[in-house]
């Protein structure tokens, strides 16, 4: 199980995991920053892809895209 830091981070991560085992609108996540939103879609999303599923990652900053490219706890191609 993967420990989330905070209680919006893990519904985050909730709310995204049921979507993408079954979508039925367009889904929007909003929170502040610094909530950890980031970290919290990347791991049902690498659930769904390593499921065959395709997945796009797009990400409003450089600094977002350094941080998930150096994280040493997710894989990313």
């Amino acid at each position: 199980p993967i420990n989330f830091r905070s209680a919006e981070q893990a519904n985050f991560s909730k709310l995204l995991e049921a979507h993408l085992n079954e979508p039925d609108e367009p889904l929007l996540l909003e929170g502040a920053t610094g909530l950890g939103k980031t970290r919290a879609y990347l791991y049902p999303i690498l659930a769904a892809a390593s499921d065959g599923k395709k997945i796009a990652i797009v990400l409003p900053t450089r600094q977002l895209i350094e941080q998930l490219l150096n994280s040493t706890d997710v894989k990313v191609c």
